[in-house]
């Protein structure tokens, strides 16, 4: 257990880190619909795998039966900003909280558009909480 939270210390870490770089080079603003594979492969791949199949963290894929394809755009938003799923049960708490500071909510929208057309319908928990 202490190492996958010090593993998912590491990703946020990471993580707030690389945004803080794109921002600084100009890159952190609100993303077009078509730059939604970059935002997620710059935010999420590195837990949830390339196409939101699942890894360390479960599957965000379109899937309706083993990901998030039934979740709203303010449900996906609601999950990623506050650590709470659609059934209103909290998240891991490894899962990375990202305020509009670090991304938008355009961004998030595009987001969730890239992962509705990735159906990866193999249920994945992800392995970083037990």
């Amino acid at each position: 257990m202490r190492r996958s939270r010090t593993y998912g210390l590491f990703c946020q870490l990471a993580l707030a880190s690389l945004v803080a770089m794109v921002s600084a080079c100009g890159g952190g603003g609100d993303a077009p619909a078509e730059d939604g594979p970059a935002a997620y492969m710059a935010t999420c791949a590195i837990c949830h795998g390339p196409k939101g199949g699942g890894l360390l963290g479960p599957n965000i894929s379109g899937s309706t039966t083993a990901g998030i394809g039934s979740w709203t755009d303010a449900q996906f938003t609601a999950a990623v900003r506050t650590g709470v799923d659609d059934e209103g049960k909290t998240l891991c708490p490894d899962m990375t909280r990202y305020p509009v500071a670090l991304i938008s909510d355009a961004k998030l929208a595009a987001i969730h558009a890239f992962l509705k057309g990735n159906i990866e319908n193999t249920p994945q928990a992800g392995t970083s909480c037990p």
